[in-house]
């Protein structure tokens, strides 16, 4: 392995390690608020990764020349701060419950909030930034 395919290793692990740690934080202190069983932390979190990266994308933190950006931005601190298998789970949970309401809100609300927070990052920030 190339040395720079190692350093690029390192600030996904980096990056990833500080995602994780916010994805458990910040999901752990929102599910305190038990929304009769909703799973509001990993919508938070799926949804706040996904304006995060909007952020990341419309100041221009990532260019062709700084990879390790990307890396550690991208791959590692939103890769393991949001996570599909959790948003899985939750719908699986909640359908084993027979909250099937509950459920389709998460199962749509997800994806369409998190495109909707990821959106609206770059189109105000294109606004702020002209």
């Amino acid at each position: 392995m190339g040395q720079r395919r190692c350093v690029y290793i390192v600030y996904i692990l980096i990056g990833g390690f500080f995602g994780g740690l916010s994805r458990f934080f910040l999901s752990t202190w929102l599910n305190r608020y038990h929304l009769n069983g909703f799973p509001i932390g990993t919508l938070a979190v799926n949804c706040l990764g996904a304006a995060l990266l909007g952020v990341v994308l419309s100041y221009g933190m990532i260019v062709e020349r700084h990879l390790e950006r990307e890396a550690l931005l991208v791959i590692g601190f939103l890769g393991g701060m949001t996570t599909f298998s959790t948003y899985s789970l939750d719908t699986y949970n909640l359908i084993q419950k027979n909250k099937f309401g509950h459920a389709l809100v998460y199962l749509i609300g997800s994806p369409i909030f998190g495109i909707i927070g990821f959106w609206a990052v770059l189109v105000l920030n294109e606004g702020i930034l002209k």
